[in-house]
C-alpha cells in the first residue's frame, strides 16, 4: 500500500469518527479533553442569540446564558469572530441545530487535514516523514476531537497553520512576495479576533523567523504584523466600547480579565475554584506541557523528548535552520505560558498550542530515533535496549489507553453501541 492509499483510508478513518461524534455526542457531554463543551455550549448561547435578536443588540458580542438565564451575560472579555461565524451560519440556515451549525467547522476540517500534511512537507522536505508526522497528528485527539468544534479551538489552529505555513515559503523566496505578506498581516488581524492566544503564538514564531532569516527582529514584517495585531486587536476594543458607551469602561473590563488570567483563581467551567499562584503554581506549567500531550497526541511528551535526546543534537548540526524553526516553534507554543500562566494552568486544552510544533518533531525525531534503537540493539547495549523498551511501551500503553480507548472508542464509536 502506497502512501496515497493509507492517507485515503487514515482520511476515512478520521472523518468517519468525527461524523459519529457530530452526530452523536452534544455539547453537554464533552469533557475539556476530548472537546471543549463548556466553551460550545456558550458558543450555542450566542449562536441562538444572534439568530434571534441580531447582531447589532450588543455589538456583535457572544451572550452566554441564552435562553435559559436571566439575566443573560454579555461576554466582552473574549473575541468573538467565531462566535460571529456559528450566528451567521444559523442565519443563513435558520437553525439552531447544533448538529447543523457544526457542519461548518466539519468541512473546514477537511481542508485543515490536507493543509497538515502539506505543511509539514514544506518545512521537512521530506514527504516520507513528513507523512508519518502528519498522520500521527491527524489520528490523535489533537485532530479529531476538534475538529467540529464551534468555539475558537479549530479555527484557530486552522489560522496558525495558514500564517506559519505562509511564513514559511514567504522567507523561503526572500520575501518577494508582496500578496504573501498582505496574507500574513490579514491572517494576523483575523487571528487576534478568534483567540487571544493565537496572536501571542503568531507574535513570536514571526519574531523567531525573523532572527532566523534576517538575524534581526526589527524587520518590515515584524512591524507590519505587530500594527496588524494592534489594529486587530482594536477592533475588539471598539465592540467594547459600543457595547458599554465608554472607552474607559471598555479598557477597565479588558484590564479585570488580564488581571484574572494572570493571577487569578477559576470560578467557571470544570476546573471550579481551582487556585493559581505564579510563586506557588508557575513552576508547574512547564511540567504540565509535557504531561498533558499524551492527552492530545499519539505519542506522550515524555517520549517526544527523550526521542529529542538523540536527534535534536544531529538536527543542529545538519541543518542549523530547521533547528532554529523547531526551536522557535517550541518557544512561540510555549508563550501562552508565560503571558496568561492562570488560564494555561488552569485549562488542558491550552497543550494544543504545541500541536504544530509536535507534529515537526514527529517528522524529525521519529526516523531519526528509530535508527538509533535498531544500532542499539545491534551493539547489545542492555541499559540502552532496556530504555529504549521501557519508553516504546510507555508510549504504546498511553497510545492505547488516551487515544484508542479514550478518544475513539469511549468518545466515539462506543456512542454506536451504547
Amino acid at each position: 500500500m502506497n502512501r496515497s492509499q493509507l492517507k485515503t483510508l487514515i482520511f476515512i478513518f478520521c472523518f468517519l469518527l468525527m461524523g459519529i461524534r457530530l452526530l452523536n455526542i452534544p455539547a453537554t457531554e464533552r469533557d475539556h479533553v476530548y472537546g471543549d463543551g463548556y466553551s460550545d455550549i456558550n458558543t450555542l448561547s450566542a449562536t441562538r442569540f444572534f439568530h434571534d435578536s441580531g447582531f447589532v443588540k450588543t455589538a456583535f458580542l457572544p451572550v452566554h446564558g441564552y435562553p435559559e438565564s436571566h439575566p443573560t451575560k454579555v461576554y466582552t472579555h473574549y473575541p468573538s469572530l467565531p462566535d460571529i461565524l456559528d450566528g451567521f451560519t444559523a442565519t443563513v440556515l435558520n437553525s439552531n441545530d447544533e448538529r447543523v451549525l457544526r457542519l461548518f467547522p466539519f468541512l473546514l476540517s477537511i481542508f485543515f487535514f490536507f493543509l497538515i500534511y502539506r505543511v509539514l512537507n514544506d518545512i521537512t522536505k521530506n514527504a516520507e516523514n513528513a507523512f508519518v508526522g502528519a498522520s500521527l497528528l491527524v489520528l490523535s485527539n489533537y485532530f479529531i476531537a476538534w475538529g467540529d468544534n464551534l468555539h475558537q479551538h479549530l479555527y484557530a489552529e486552522l489560522v496558525k497553520w495558514l500564517f506559519i505555513g505562509l511564513l514559511y515559503r514567504y522567507q523561503e523566496a526572500k520575501r518577494e512576495s508582496s500578496s504573501s505578506f498582505i496574507g500574513l498581516l490579514v491572517l494576523m488581524i483575523i487571528a487576534v479576533n478568534i483567540s487571544f492566544e493565537l496572536p501571542v503564538f503568531l507574535g513570536v514564531a514571526s519574531v523567531g523567523f525573523a532572527v532566523i532569516y534576517q538575524k534581526n527582529i526589527f524587520t518590515r514584517e515584524t512591524f507590519g504584523l505587530f500594527a496588524a495585531l494592534i489594529l486587530g486587536f482594536g477592533l475588539h476594543i471598539v465592540q467594547n466600547v459600543l457595547y458599554f458607551g465608554s472607552l474607559d469602561l471598555a479598557l477597565e473590563d479588558m484590564k479585570n480579565a488580564f488581571v484574572f488570567r494572570t493571577t487569578g483563581a477559576e470560578d467557571v467551567g470544570y476546573t471550579p475554584e481551582k487556585p493559581f499562584s505564579i510563586l506557588h503554581d508557575g513552576w508547574k506549567i512547564p511540567i504540565e506541557w509535557f504531561n498533558r500531550m499524551e492527552r492530545y497526541y499519539v505519542l506522550p511528551g515524555w517520549f517526544l523528548l527523550a526521542t529529542c535526546y538523540w536527534s535534536i543534537p544531529n538536527l543542529r548540526k545538519q541543518n542549523p535552520r530547521l533547528f532554529s524553526i523547531v526551536l522557535a516553534l517550541f518557544i512561540a507554543s510555549a508563550a501562552w505560558g508565560f503571558v496568561m500562566p492562570q488560564h494555561a494552568y488552569v485549562h488542558l486544552f491550552t497543550n494544543k498550542h504545541f500541536g504544530l510544533w509536535v507534529g515537526l518533531i514527529m517528522c524529525i525525531s521519529l526516523p531519526f530515533y528509530w535508527n538509533v534503537v535498531k544500532l542499539h540493539f545491534q551493539q547489545r547495549n542492555k541499559a540502552l535496549m532496556f530504555l529504549h523498551v521501557a519508553l516504546i511501551c510507555y508510549a504504546f500503553i498511553m497510545f492505547i489507553t488516551q487515544q484508542v480507548v479514550g478518544l475513539w472508542w469511549k468518545h466515539g464509536f462506543n456512542v454506536l453501541v451504547s
